[in-house]
């Protein structure tokens, strides 16, 4: 039990200082930011588009309903912003706001 906790201690066998929990960088700001329901479909969507940018996986089945345009839009975003991350491209596109 010493060796074991002495070795934890020493950091062997422990995850990496560099290892963080799939993170995504949410807007400060939304263009839905007055209507909550609206804002809160956008960053589900921010975060759906990023996730699959970031993976390189399919799109995400939208579902209808009255902020079905926030969510798409949300997801186009963060796709975007996922990109750009990736290239090193400037500005961040999470301040890039599609008009509806």
């Amino acid at each position: 039990m010493a060796i074991l906790c002495a070795g934890i201690a020493m950091g062997f066998g422990c995850a990496s200082n560099e290892w963080q929990a799939d993170q995504v960088p949410l807007p400060q700001s939304t263009p839905y930011d007055a209507n909550q329901m609206a804002r809160t479909a956008y960053l589900e969507g921010f975060r759906q588009g990023y996730t699959a940018q970031r993976n390189q996986s399919g799109g995400v089945e939208f579902v209808t309903g009255p902020y079905r345009d926030a969510k798409q839009q949300g997801f186009r975003a963060g796709a975007a912003e996922a990109r750009a991350r990736q290239t090193g491209d400037v500005p961040p596109a999470s301040q890039i706001h599609i008009a509806n």
